[in-house]
C-alpha cells in the first residue's frame, strides 16, 4: 500500500510536469529520483485516468516486481511496470515504472511509442534474464494474457 501511495504521488507529480514536445515527437520520458524512483511516459501527455475521462479506450498490462527475479535478488521488489495500450490497435500509448532504476528503464517505453510498437512487438523483443528491463516485456505479455512469469489470475467467485 505504501508503494502504491508513493507511486501515485510520483506519477501525479510527473503528470503535471510541463514538458514541450516538438511537432515530430510522439512521446517524452520523464523521471523523478527519490529512494524509490518513478518514471512516466505518455502519448500526447494523456494519463490512464485522463484517457478514461475523455472516452479514449485504453487497457493496461501490469507486472509487479515481486515476480521479478532481478528485483528479488536486489532486495527491492516493491516496484512495478505498467504499459498502456490502445484498445483497438494494441499499440503502446503510455506507461509507468516505479522502482529502482526506473529512470534508466523508461526510455524503452518512449521508444516503443515513437516506433508505433504494439504489445506483441514488445513481448517478442528479447530482454536479458534476469534483468529489470524484462519487466517491460512481461507487462506486454500480461496485457496479451501470455505472461508465464505471473501466477494465474484468481477466478472470481
Amino acid at each position: 500500500a505504501a508503494v502504491e501511495k508513493l507511486a501515485t504521488a510520483a506519477c501525479n507529480y510527473l503528470a503535471t510536469a510541463n514538458v514541450a514536445l516538438t511537432p515530430k515527437q510522439k512521446a517524452a520520458a520523464i523521471a523523478t529520483y527519490q529512494q524509490l524512483v518513478a518514471g512516466l511516459v505518455r502519448l500526447g501527455w494523456l494519463t490512464e485516468d485522463q484517457a478514461k475521462a475523455q472516452g479514449v479506450a485504453v487497457k493496461k498490462g501490469l507486472f509487479p516486481w515481486s515476480a521479478s527475479g532481478r528485483a528479488i535478488a536486489n532486495g527491492r521488489d516493491e516496484g512495478f511496470t505498467k504499459l498502456l495500450f490502445d484498445d483497438a490497435t494494441h499499440r503502446v500509448v503510455g506507461g509507468g515504472i516505479v522502482g529502482t532504476h526506473a529512470g534508466d528503464l523508461i526510455s524503452e517505453i518512449a521508444l516503443a511509442i515513437e516506433m508505433g510498437a504494439d504489445a506483441v512487438d514488445i513481448g517478442k523483443t528479447i530482454h536479458p534474464h534476469p534483468t529489470l528491463s524484462e519487466s517491460i516485456g512481461f507487462s506486454a505479455e500480461a496485457f496479451e494474457g501470455v505472461c508465464t512469469d505471473l501466477p494465474p489470475a484468481r477466478k472470481k467467485a
